[in-house]
């Protein structure tokens, strides 16, 4: 009697061990992009800014070049990092339009750059009254 292979076992288990491949492949690539985000929702909201602006003030207020109506506050984090609160001006008050955290700044004189590039002007802050979002 002689011994049979059946091929169509055989495609099946290299069929298995494909897909776990490319599941575990999947999983590793997926996982650290999921950490990322819960990482951004945790520590960089427009909470954070509100509150490094309510603890330290703002570090400078500067003035959109493109619209004048429009301001940015800038405050710094311990962690190097830089919030912005953008607000304009709506009817007579002032009104935030948004709030983030962005962490591209590697220093002091790239963020000087950065403002100098864009065109924007540095404003007194107190002159201006932000109304809370």
């Amino acid at each position: 009697m002689e011994a049979t292979f059946d091929q169509g076992n055989n495609n099946l288990g290299r069929n298995m061990v494909l897909v776990l491949g490319v599941v575990i492949a999947l999983i590793m690539f997926i996982a650290p992009k999921i950490g990322n985000i819960s990482h951004a929702t945790k520590h960089h909201t427009a909470d954070d800014v509100h509150s490094c602006l309510e603890q330290n003030g703002a570090w400078k207020t500067i003035q959109d070049s493109t619209d004048p109506d429009k301001y940015i506050n800038i405050c710094l984090f311990p962690d190097k990092k830089v919030g912005f609160q953008v607000f304009a001006k709506v009817g007579d008050a002032y009104e935030e339009i948004t709030s983030y955290i962005a962490d591209n700044f590697k220093s002091l004189d790239k963020l000087m750059n950065w403002i100098s590039r864009r065109g924007y002007t540095e404003v007194d802050p107190t002159t201006l009254e932000v109304i809370d979002p």
